[in-house]
């Protein structure tokens, strides 16, 4: 068996560079994104400073466990950027939930373009739980009625410490992206695109190591790869 160094020494220069090339604009999508969910929250942030923080949002969700260490930085640093904390870090989750929402997306399709393969039955499980959960929480943000029969703005006024009026204004930001649709779809449509970048570059990375499989078992494995690498946690 050959070791890393070995390895290394035989990657393919030229598919690493068209690793890089293809993965180079995923940050600014990414900033670009931010910008769009934060206009919904009237917080504005230039591109420029949407794209620092997008760089140390990632540096430190490969720096700390899980991937989402690094949408922690990130809420902090915006919240030195406007008035409206709050509706800055919600923001920020947000975008993570539609970013979780284009991985389940294109899971869910390469997972059905195998639907009769055995090898791939158990793998449908995960992005049907996680869409499962999304699915029930875009209900309360979509369905006002809902929201009006369960009190949920009364349970919130409840909450002792003074933390009813931030789970206010944490409600309100959630609903405001619900009535923005298109800020919504716009956000979605650079997600997928971002994340197609992301998983060619990972096969072109993979092509460098001359790693052989079928692109479509690629598209199956590194988005739900990237689901259970969300979980900062895990078991042994």
């Amino acid at each position: 068996r050959r070791g890393i160094a070995s390895v290394v020494r035989g990657a393919s220069l030229t598919w690493i560079i068209v690793a890089l090339i293809i993965i180079a604009p995923v940050p600014l999508f990414q900033a670009w994104r931010l910008v769009w969910m934060l206009a919904v929250q009237d917080v504005r942030l230039t591109s420029w400073s949407a794209i620092k923080l997008t760089y140390v949002g990632n540096f430190f969700n490969f720096a700390l466990p899980g991937t989402t260490g690094g949408d922690l930085v990130k809420a902090y640093y915006l919240t030195q950027h406007t008035h409206r904390k709050a509706e800055a870090v919600t923001t920020v989750f947000l975008d993570r939930v539609v970013g979780t929402v284009g991985v389940v997306l294109i899971a869910s399709v390469m997972l059905l373009t195998r639907w009769n393969t055995a090898q791939f039955g158990h793998l449908a499980l995960i992005p049907l739980l996680v869409g499962v959960f999304i699915a029930v929480g875009g209900l309360f943000v979509l369905h006002p009625g809902l929201r009006r029969a369960l009190h949920l703005r009364d349970l919130a006024e409840r909450l002792p410490f003074n933390l009813g009026g931030l789970a206010v204004r944490i409600g309100r930001a959630t609903v405001a992206l619900g009535r923005h649709r298109l800020h919504v779809a716009g956000a979605l449509l650079l997600t997928l695109i971002l994340q197609f970048l992301v998983y060619f570059s990972i096969i072109a990375l993979s092509w460098a190591l001359h790693m052989t499989g079928d692109v479509l078992n690629y598209l199956i494995f590194i988005p739900i790869t990237f689901m259970l690498a969300a979980v900062p946690i895990h078991s042994r």
